[in-house]
């Protein structure tokens, strides 16, 4: 049985009851901030991750750490297989506009940290000629809309969900992701092969492959002023814009993301 999120454990329990092998894919990873699992049924997943039989599969080295602290066990039966990203041709360019365009694409929720990221733009924008564009939905859609009116940001666009976001690429010159938690970041590496420089939260999951200034920038989810500096660096610098979207590249073909994913998987779910 193969169950595609930490969420779904009725897969793991099912496999349990008939004992069959079990692989638990798990996206999501425990914080503070945000709980997946009620704390009743924190010893019921300590139990099913452990099993012999379960094969855990996480996204990120970071992510499997984070599970192994909350359950507070070691998981031998884990692995870390890095996910794969939608393929698109690297594309070039972007379509001409005169400001300089910065890019969010996901989810509107408390922990993707939208409002810095909207506080970090009004004070780019009071010196420069920048534009935000945010595609995405979610709870805080509504919310996020009426502080930009409340506090009179100008410059900012919300595009809604985007079932393709090619057009979204070509749109934006920097993509910025400032959540306060992320166990991977498929978006960014997706900008990365549209050539597009990165300002990321520095609670991820990408930390494991992305280097500091070579392909993105690292910030404090927390502080809205280095975010700030960060997205006027990445502004005034095309040489650090240029650095990131050749190497960002280059570690893309390394990686072999799809490739790899798919022959890791097939190779759980044959053996």
């Amino acid at each position: 049985i193969y169950s595609n999120s930490s969420v779904n454990f009725i897969g793991a329990v099912v496999a349990r009851l008939l004992s069959l092998r079990h692989i638990w894919h798990i996206h999501e990873q425990p914080d503070d901030r945000k709980k997946w699992i009620a704390e009743p049924l924190v010893g019921i997943y300590r139990r099913l991750f452990c099993r012999k039989r379960n094969t855990v599969v996480c996204i990120s080295r970071i992510t499997l750490n984070l599970w192994e602290t909350f359950l507070g066990v070691r998981l031998d039966n884990a692995q870390v297989i890095y996910s794969p990203i939608k393929e698109f041709p690297f594309g070039e360019g972007r379509e001409k506009f005169a400001s300089f365009v910065f890019g969010y694409a996901g989810s509107l929720d408390a922990n993707k940290n939208i409002r810095t990221l909207l506080d970090a733009f009004k004070i780019v924008r009071e010196r420069s000629d920048v534009e935000l564009r945010i595609a995405g939905t979610g709870p805080d859609s509504a919310l996020l809309r009426q502080y930009v009116r409340s506090e009179g940001i100008e410059g900012v666009d919300f595009v809604g969900f985007q079932s393709d976001l090619t057009s979204f690429y070509r749109s934006i010159d920097a993509l910025v992701l400032p959540s306060f938690n992320e166990s991977w970041g498929l978006v960014a590496l997706e900008a990365l092969s549209w050539g597009k420089a990165l300002v990321l939260t520095r609670v991820t999951g990408l930390r494991e492959v992305l280097e500091e200034r070579k392909h993105c920038l690292y910030i404090d989810p927390h502080s809205v002023q280095g975010l700030c500096d960060a997205m006027s660096e990445l502004l005034s610098d095309a040489r650090l814009r240029e650095t990131m979207k050749e190497q960002g590249r280059e570690l893309l073909r390394e990686l072999n993301l799809n490739e790899n994913f798919r022959r890791k998987i097939q190779s759980l779910l044959f053996q």
